[in-house]
């Protein structure tokens, strides 16, 4: 309650402001807290809660934002926040139309593109920041390691820089696999792909896996006469899933990506299998207990808890729609 009262403290204070010193100070301050606390948000169990709750974090963001444009963690907190809020809300909100024949006239599915967009908008913009231009992208996309080189030359290795040009690259790749009918945009995956192994070579294993999950999609998701490996695919996921036992969301990222997508239904119901297990254990978790106990291994770090959220989530979805998927 201390730091919301600072918050709103600080944010009173850069109205008051004007365009000085002040205003600066006070949306520079808050904007490092508000990136710092950014790793809160992971430890949400509650999807409801984290539905209603983030967009009127975003929203405060976007006005501090206003009153300073070119604050970098204000830039990287909203290219997280809101290609985090697409993947975890829209994204799960569209699963059943995906799967029903539905896509097309999904509303879920225009949100998950609006959200992703605004993701994609604050990342990029806080690349130029760094004087990293989307332009610089598309010239040195089809030079070998071009990408790579100038962002490793233009930013550091800091989680800040890191985040910003994941959930940038995220929300690009997004963008793309939502709208395959678009040569344009599918002519943009090389870019996506060389700043994921810029990050992922500095930091490989941010986010819990989210490496390998893009490596995992981006070879399954191809035909082998594109390049794709399906087989390959399919063994990234095993490998991070054996890595990252408590990550529930990577075995969702697994049936999604590569199960699904050949067909193999005997695999899918092994799936859901594990997650018909652990689904009870979850449930009980949530309660308050009148004695304290130490968690069990699977909820000991409090940093899995959103992703453990989002695969309950959507094995509870997939489940109802089996026979629609297969």
């Amino acid at each position: 309650m201390i730091v919301y009262k600072y918050i709103l403290l600080l944010a009173v204070l850069a109205l008051l402001g004007g365009c000085g010193l002040v205003q600066k100070v006070a949306v520079g301050t808050t904007a490092d807290i508000l990136f710092d606390g950014t790793k809160e948000i992971e430890t949400e169990s509650n999807w409801e809660l984290f539905k209603q709750g983030v967009p009127g974090n975003l929203k405060m963001m976007e006005g501090m934002l206003y009153l300073e444009p070119k604050n970098k963690k204000l830039l990287a907190g909203l290219t997280k926040g809101y290609a985090g809020y697409a993947f975890a809300v829209n994204e799960t909100e569209y699963l059943q139309d995906l799967y029903t024949g539905k896509s097309d006239s999904s509303p879920h599915k225009i949100q998950l593109i609006s959200n992703y967009s605004k993701a994609l908008e604050f990342g990029l913009r806080f690349l130029e920041q760094r004087d990293v231009r989307f332009d610089d992208f598309k010239r040195e996309m089809n030079n070998n390691n071009g990408i790579y080189n100038l962002l490793d030359k233009e930013l550091s290795d800091s989680l800040l820089d890191l985040e910003g040009t994941l959930f940038t690259a995220q929300s690009l790749g997004s963008l793309i696999f939502l709208q395959q009918d678009s040569m344009t945009m599918v002519a943009l995956l090389p870019i996506v792909k060389s700043m994921f192994d810029w990050v992922c070579s500095k930091k490989p294993d941010i986010n819990y896996g989210a490496c390998d999950i893009f490596y995992g999609a981006y070879e399954a998701g191809r035909p082998k006469m594109l390049g794709g490996n399906p087989q390959k695919g399919k063994q990234i996921f095993l490998d991070l899933i054996k890595k990252y036992k408590h990550n529930w969301l990577l075995r969702i990222a697994y049936i999604r990506f590569s199960i699904i997508p050949r067909g193999e239904q005997e695999e899918f119901q092994e799936q859901m299998k594990f997650f018909a297990k652990v689904h009870p254990m979850y449930i009980k978790h949530l309660g308050w207990k009148p004695l304290k106990t130490d968690p069990p291994d699977e909820f000991k770090d409090k940093g899995l808890l959103l992703y453990q959220t989002l695969g309950i989530k959507q094995y509870e979805i997939l489940k109802k729609l089996e026979n629609e998927i297969f």
